[in-house]
């Protein structure tokens, strides 16, 4: 046979030759080889110059979907989904960068920050890092001989007021003082305005020193020792005087006993003896009590006993009065603001 002939007959076995049978195996995926060769339009719609066309949405869409992916059978359906890589978008994905170089704290962090710094100008603003309780304090000034001098407790931007009073309640005018040293307190003085009171406010955190006052008509001064970096501040303190003072009424009835002082001051206070019985109280703002067979009465807004006749009273300059009277005293008859009160006391 001719060369002819034999590349006919090679021609004719290749056409009628069956084809070749994939070697893959039941599991495994189809090498690129065993597939067959996409159309031309394929071809054309994965060419590089649409493909740089596509939306990252569109590759995930793409590149996701099942069809897309060969399986052990070939083009079959396959048996399980591949997980593929995700396209972002570039701008998305610039922005996220740009944030986590510019904001690196996240909002729980940031939160945190603030708290801290929160914390820090609280400390550094409060003395010593605490706020202290404002309270409005009384004391009776003990003039003989070996007595311990009262104590006024300051703080620092905070003002506070030392007032002094006679036994009577009514105010004691001062002639001069003496302050301690600029550089530890800060003292104001308005003879015109309020003769009585003395304003005083610390400039260091932890500064002490005494004051000494000579009020009128008295000829031993008056000391009263200042601290400060206690608990409790003492924006006003009433300095009591056992004594009648220059601008005490006439002395119509006799004053309380020396041995009921102590009693009756804390009653004007509103800190009741643990002896004291109380009382009920009907007809105006009063309380009572029965002590050592006396009875006490404590009456506010500058309201005052006419009748029965007391045996002893305490004032305050606020209008606060207490009163020793006879044991089971059942009806009183009181005087506020110009008009008559009757007041009724039950639990004997």
């Amino acid at each position: 046979m001719g060369l002819l002939g034999t590349a006919a007959l090679a021609r004719q076995a290749g056409a009628e030759a069956p084809p070749a049978k994939s070697q893959t195996k039941p599991g495994e995926m189809a090498l690129p080889s065993a597939l067959p060769p996409a159309p031309a339009e394929s071809m054309q719609q994965a060419s590089p110059a649409s493909a740089a066309r596509l939306t990252a949405s569109e590759l995930n869409a793409r590149y996701s979907d099942p069809a897309m992916l060969p399986s052990p059978d070939g083009y079959a359906k396959p048996r399980t989904k591949l997980k593929m890589p995700q396209f972002r978008d570039p701008k998305e994905q610039a922005f996220d960068e740009l944030l986590d170089e510019t904001v690196t704290f996240s909002r729980d962090e940031i939160n945190r920050y603030y708290d801290r710094i929160d914390d820090f100008k609280r400390s550094v603003r409060t003395p010593d890092g605490q706020m202290h309780r404002a309270v409005i304090s009384s004391v009776i000034v003990n003039l003989q001989p070996g007595s311990v001098i009262p104590v006024m407790r300051l703080n620092v931007n905070e003002n506070s007021s030392l007032l002094f009073t006679d036994s009577t309640g009514n105010p004691w005018p001062v002639v001069k003082f003496a302050a301690p040293s600029k550089t530890m307190f800060a003292v104001e003085f308005h003879p015109n305005n309020n003769p009585h009171e003395i304003a005083l406010e610390p400039i260091k955190d932890y500064a002490y020193g005494n004051l000494k006052v000579f009020l009128a008509g008295m000829s031993t001064p008056v000391f009263v020792r200042l601290v400060t970096g206690q608990k409790e501040t003492d924006v006003r303190l009433d300095a009591r005087m056992p004594v009648r003072g220059p601008n005490a009424a006439a002395l119509i009835e006799k004053q309380m006993p020396p041995e009921a002082s102590s009693s009756m001051f804390s009653m004007l206070n509103g800190v009741v003896p643990e002896k004291a019985q109380e009382l009920r109280v009907e007809g105006a703002d009063a309380r009572a009590w029965m002590l050592d067979g006396k009875m006490y009465l404590r009456l506010t807004n500058k309201t005052s006993v006419r009748s029965p006749s007391w045996t002893g009273t305490m004032s305050s300059i606020d209008g606060t009065n207490v009163y020793e009277l006879p044991a089971r005293t059942p009806v009183i008859y009181a005087a506020q603001e110009g008009k008559s009160v009757e007041l009724r006391v039950s639990g004997f």
